[in-house]
């Protein structure tokens, strides 16, 4: 009985010990494309803002010439990066809402025939 007992809580110990040890892909230590061998780069709200204001003059000069659909890609983007940086709300995005909104309202008129 003692036996039995004993060989019972070495197959509980050694199934804990399945369970609980971690392979190799979730430690990350040899998988080349774990986050610890390739950290992403966080980037600084000067960053963002200098990406978003890239992504506005570029979605202006797409509107510019009547490259509707890559004006409201960028105009999107900018909208997007700024809106996550200042809020939805902030005056730093009237600007980019106002191109874009322009830009969609002019894709409405292209696909419409207007």
């Amino acid at each position: 009985s003692s036996s039995s007992t004993a060989l019972i809580i070495s197959t509980v110990n050694m199934t804990a010990d399945v369970i609980t040890a971690p392979t190799q892909v979730q430690s990350g230590k040899s998988c080349p494309n774990s986050k610890e061998a390739s950290p992403v780069k966080v980037k600084t709200p000067a960053e963002i803002t200098e990406e978003a204001a890239t992504c506005l003059v570029t979605g202006k000069r797409h509107l510019l010439v009547s490259d509707i659909h890559a004006a409201v890609t960028s105009l999107a983007q900018a909208c997007e990066l700024l809106s996550a940086h200042f809020g939805e709300t902030a005056k730093e995005c009237a600007e980019s809402y106002f191109y874009y909104g322009k830009s969609l309202l002019e894709l409405s008129r292209m696909e419409s025939g207007v």
